[in-house]
């Protein structure tokens, strides 16, 4: 169950980072951009804080190496800073 739930997490992370740095609203009347971008960065975010708290254990217990790490956590950044971005730049 724990390798689906990880493997689902690394499928759809990167696939909803693309979209989150791809879609780009045309002005500020374009909501559904707005709130697409927004929806990415949510997924964005929510499935590489899975995927970081499901391998941190083996991570910690000295299984996986410190490197295991390093996808999902440049994934989570880039999600943060873009929602950060969208909610500052399009209110």
């Amino acid at each position: 169950m724990r390798v689906l739930l990880l493997l689902g997490a690394h499928l759809v992370a990167p696939l909803s980072c693309y979209l989150s740095l791809v879609i780009t609203p045309d002005h500020v009347w374009d909501k559904d951009a707005m709130r697409g971008v927004e929806t990415a960065c949510f997924v964005t975010v929510v499935c590489t804080a899975l995927a970081v708290l499901l391998l941190l254990r083996p991570v910690v217990r000295g299984s996986l190496a410190w490197w295991w790490l390093a996808p999902a956590g440049a994934m989570l950044l880039v999600g943060a800073a873009r929602w950060i971005y969208a909610a500052t730049v399009w209110p």
